[in-house]
């Protein structure tokens, strides 16, 4: 088996540069709350996300900017917070419900559309660690993390990227994973490939 870190993600938000200029000036610089275990970190700002519903809570914002918004959240946030998120690939913002996202500070607001989702479990591998196990980007397979077996865990491939198994909250709180835990991909897992488009990924 191969070993691999796992990475628990509670709710958070990626943004566009175009939406970081829009929120905090252009040029802003985030400071670092702490770095992620692939490149990038938590800022030390958050916003305030308000949701369809009308219901609204902060969440951090994680950085660098990327191609698109997305808020990423779990099912028990759905319930909490009343709304329908899709469950969809990384970067994949189709069906997303909309969001007004707010300065806490300014409170400088913006709207945007089609940007709430449920992240799809998935690892990252970088391209010599996906060579070595035979696996392609946008690959299906199943990881064993703790007693229990993920089926359906998509594999994103780049050449930054480390090894890493990243799952929301619930996944993490049913089976007992916590962030740092070490998770295994069996040799004789059973995969396929993704049909349709690659989908740029945003974290």
């Amino acid at each position: 088996m191969f070993d691999i870190v796992c990475g628990v993600s509670g709710r958070h938000i990626h943004l566009c540069k175009e939406h970081i200029d829009e929120l905090f000036g252009s040029g802003y610089q985030f400071g670092k709350l702490k770095e992620t275990y692939n490149p990038g970190y938590v800022t030390d700002e958050n916003v305030k996300v308000t949701f369809e519903s009308g219901l609204s809570c902060e969440m951090h914002i994680v950085f660098p900017s990327m191609p698109i918004t997305q808020i990423e959240v779990s099912t028990t946030d759905c319930y909490r917070f009343k709304i329908d998120a899709p469950k969809n690939i990384s970067g994949d913002i189709t069906g997303g419900g909309y969001a007004i996202i707010t300065n806490v500070v300014s409170r400088k607001s913006i709207f945007i559309q089609n940007c709430v989702i449920r992240p799809i479990r998935h690892i990252h591998l970088d391209t010599k660690q996906a060579k070595e196990l035979k696996l392609i980007n946008n690959q299906w397979i199943s990881i064993v993390a703790g007693s229990v077996i993920f089926k359906d865990v998509l594999v994103r491939v780049k050449d930054i990227y480390k090894a890493s198994f990243h799952i929301d909250t619930d996944e993490g709180n049913a089976a007992g994973i916590t962030d740092g835990m070490i998770a295994k991909i069996p040799f004789n897992y059973i995969s396929h490939i993704m049909d349709g488009h690659a989908v740029e990924e945003n974290d």
